[in-house]
């Protein structure tokens, strides 16, 4: 009896401990299942962030980088709206080689007629150009904003019909007077196109018809001096656009990833740290609505930059012309600048006065008092307004050697 006790005690004994060690098998088993479905979830998840991150990335690349297709086609003026594109140095510029489709640009008052507008693979407004000119031509470049790129065709700009005149005058040598206007243009961008780009083209003379948009662009959208037309929202665009990509790769967790992972490491947020700055601490400023600068500032940045052009071009030994262009006289609001500016030219006339070969500068403020009608609004004119303006610099064009 006590043998068959011990034995039932120990078969209950060995089936109990036998059960338990099953159950705890079970649960280790569940254990393991749980961890493994926490790394594959963490996995997932990891995989998902860093796709959206990529995604995120790719669509802001494409959102904001030009166009790599050659622009030598034709462009709808709707797409375009005369407005430039971006470029090194002057910031932006017209886009070249293209044939802009019905642009109202009126010949006369009441006149409701498109025509196409063409520029050269250079972005001037000109029939195709080569950079060396042929022996006895005389080449003439028109800078300035959208009342020198204007007009009707390319024959009733400034620059055409100045050319008409000048190849009266110059018969038999072949003339050409190049519409380099830009619409938004200010002094600043003026001086880095001649610089830059004008001057490789070997000029005989550069005339310079501008002033308007040097009081405009400070006064409207711009206030702070010498940056270009609009400029502050492409500082905001530039950096609203890294902005989402900045913060999600400095989460913590992906930090300590970045070290093992090239393309993180290659997108890192210490690449951007000038981002991170402007963004957080520019980006309020850039917003502000600063106060317009002064008319006495504007004026004294707009004739150093003439000073700086006239000097470039006697230095190069390039005639020059510079004319402070007129304005619609039922707009006052400029006035006090064109004071300053005026004022100003003469200590220009003076410093330039023995140049070789000769630098004038002109004011044109006045020139339209008794021609108002041929204004279409603030600051451009219909095409005889184009025309009035060509003999006004055909009489003051230093002669051409």
């Amino acid at each position: 009896m006590k043998r068959w006790l011990a034995a039932t005690t120990t078969t209950f004994f060995l089936r109990f401990q036998r059960n338990g060690m099953n159950q705890s098998n079970s649960m280790k088993s569940t254990r393991l299942k749980k961890i493994f479905f926490s790394l594959f979830f963490v996995y997932l998840l990891l995989t998902s962030i860093i796709g959206t991150i990529t995604v995120v990335f790719l669509v802001c690349e494409w959102r904001y980088t030009p166009s790599r297709k050659s622009d030598a086609r034709s462009v709808p003026v709707a797409e375009v709206d005369l407005a430039p594109h971006l470029q090194p140095y002057t910031m932006f510029g017209p886009k070249r080689g293209v044939q802009l489709h019905d642009v109202n640009m009126p010949a006369m008052k009441g006149d409701t007629s498109a025509a196409p507008v063409s520029l050269n693979s250079h972005g001037f407004r000109y029939d195709e150009l080569n950079i060396q000119k042929e022996e006895g031509t005389k080449r003439i470049f028109v800078v300035g904003g959208s009342v020198v790129f204007y007009g009707h065709t390319n024959e009733t700009t400034i620059s055409g019909y100045l050319e008409a005149l000048l190849q009266k005058k110059y018969a038999p040598a072949q003339v050409q007077v190049i519409n380099t206007g830009i619409t938004g243009i200010i002094s600043d961008q003026e001086l880095i196109l001649i610089v830059e780009t004008l001057i490789d083209f070997n000029p005989d003379a550069v005339i310079v018809f501008d002033g308007y948009n040097d009081c405009l662009i400070p006064a409207s959208f711009e206030q702070r001096l010498g940056y270009p037309f609009k400029f502050k929202e492409l500082e905001l665009a530039w950096y609203d656009s890294k902005a989402l990509l900045q913060r999600l790769l400095a989460l913590p967790f992906l930090s300590h990833l970045r070290a093992g992972s090239h393309f993180l490491r290659r997108f890192s947020p210490q690449r951007w740290s000038y981002v991170s700055y402007l963004r957080d601490v520019k980006a309020e400023e850039i917003r502000q609505n600063m106060p317009a600068p002064s008319a006495e500032a504007v004026a004294a940045h707009w004739l150093k930059n003439w000073r700086k052009m006239a000097l470039f071009l006697q230095a190069q030994q390039v005639a020059g012309l510079f004319a402070l262009q007129p304005f619609n006289q039922i707009d006052n609001t400029f006035n006090e600048q064109y004071d300053c500016m005026e004022a100003g030219i003469d200590a220009l006339r003076e410093e330039f006065a023995t140049s070789e070969p000769p630098i004038v500068f002109q004011s044109y403020r006045h020139v339209m008092k008794e021609k108002m009608h041929l204004f279409y609004d603030f600051v451009h004119t219909y095409d005889e307004g184009n025309a009035h303006y060509a003999n006004l610099l055909h009489n003051d064009l230093p002669t051409l050697k």
